[in-house]
């Protein structure tokens, strides 16, 4: 985990603090904060750490397969259980069961989590019934449990069982400063993956960066960052490259605009993301599949886009006069 901005520097101690006396938590935070990351460190230090470290998405999981999966069945314990099957919480014992959004289960789902948090047991039904676990469980949730409770969606004893411990992990817009840290972690990473010699960013990036919303979070700016690697031919990340990898250009450009309080920078970064694609059609010859490729785009988002940019006749006339020119 990185982060030197006050807030995380709180979120690490209380984790310290934490980690080696819970059996259970709670981490809440918005999606692509990483939550993951904050029951990893929890489980890693803990007197559990050289156990499973287990993680089930609860979202997509529907009700019998989650049963299935994760708590297991005992032979007739169902209809069609012609075997014993064991479990996630079988593969976690003893370690940590992290369940990621778990306002996503069901109710009968629900009661059977607080059973095993209160009792460690889990019903099966069949000859065999109920087996105990020595297990730890960190949930996650992007939603606001209390609220839900409130609306009649969770339920209050589960929600409170829970939150004997409840870890914030802030978004990424109130840790700015942090921005440049992530960064220079995210280019390192995928320069290495993608061996290429990317040193970093330009400073105009780095404005750009420090400037947008960053609704998905740090794994928006992760994103970001890689497909900008897989575009830059220098160095240096330019705007030009970010510019066409910023989720929508526009919000971008707003987001910049409000916050380098310049009118000019959304014009600016509607023409360094026109430029960027007028280059790749170019270098592909006016094959929009391949340039679409090039841009890390799907087919249809780059035909938005030159729809949006008014650039289809643009494009096929600046391709005829390369051509020309090269005759």
């Amino acid at each position: 985990m990185v982060g030197r901005a006050p807030i995380m520097q709180e979120l690490f101690t209380m984790v310290r603090r934490l980690a080696p006396h819970v059996r259970a938590a709670l981490v809440t935070g918005e999606t692509g904060t990483g939550k993951e990351l904050v029951a990893r460190a929890l489980h890693r230090m803990s007197s559990r750490s050289e156990k499973p470290f287990v993680t089930v998405n609860c979202s997509a999981l529907g009700e019998s397969t989650f049963e299935s999966d994760v708590f297991g069945h005992v032979r007739g314990g169902s209809a069609g259980s012609f075997e014993n099957q064991p479990g996630l919480l079988d593969l976690a014992a003893e370690g940590t069961l992290f369940l990621d959004e778990v306002g996503e289960l069901s109710p009968s789902l629900q009661a059977k989590l607080l059973r095993l948090l209160e009792t460690g047991e889990v019903t099966h039904g069949g000859p065999v019934d109920g087996r105990r676990y020595r297990v730890h469980v960190v949930a996650a949730s992007n939603r606001d449990l209390h609220a839900e409770v409130a609306a009649g969606r969770f339920r209050g004893d589960l929600y409170y069982r829970l939150n004997v411990v409840e870890l914030r992990v802030p978004p990424l817009r109130e840790r700015r400063e942090d921005i440049p840290y992530l960064t220079a972690a995210f280019v390192r990473e995928a320069s290495e993956r993608l061996q290429k010699s990317v040193a970093g960013l330009t400073p105009a990036a780095e404005r750009l960066l420090a400037s947008v919303h960053w609704a998905g979070n740090v794994r928006e700016l992760r994103n970001v960052i890689e497909r900008a690697c897989i575009l830059v031919d220098g160095e240096l990340i330019s705007e030009r490259e970010l510019a066409v990898t910023i989720g929508t250009i526009s919000a971008a450009a707003r987001a910049a605009g409000e916050a380098l309080r310049d009118g000019s920078e959304k014009d600016l970064l509607a023409t360094v993301e026109r430029d960027h694609i007028q280059r790749a059609l170019l270098r592909a010859g006016g094959n929009k599949k391949a340039a679409a490729k090039m841009l890390g785009l799907s087919r249809r988002a780059l035909y938005r886009r030159l729809e949006r940019l008014d650039l289809s006749d643009t494009i096929t006339r600046r391709r005829d006069s390369a051509l020309m020119a090269e005759v």
